[in-house]
């Protein structure tokens, strides 16, 4: 049954006017907009989270290189130091 049905048959039970029957739509329309747009969000929000953990892994893979050259660096720069002082 559709958001339309419902507040036709709303109206129907209660004897209401016209007016009644167009505020109540709204309300029905409005919240049907709103869960629409939560959940189009969501999955938005989901695609988004997907998209920036493969962008963090990445970036972690590239800093632990970054991490190993610099000590790799680090210890050549010592081992120079070492030879060049004895």
């Amino acid at each position: 049954m559709g958001l339309a049905a419902v507040g036709v048959s709303r109206v129907r039970d209660t004897g209401s006017s016209f007016c009644f029957l167009s505020m109540d739509w709204r309300r029905s329309w409005h919240a049907a907009d709103r869960a629409w747009k939560r959940w189009i969000l969501s999955c938005a929000g989901r695609s988004s989270a997907l998209k920036e953990e493969k962008e963090l892994s990445a970036l972690r893979k590239e800093n632990r290189k970054n991490a190993a050259l610099a000590v790799a660096m680090a210890l050549l720069i010592a081992l120079i130091y070492a030879c060049w002082t004895m």
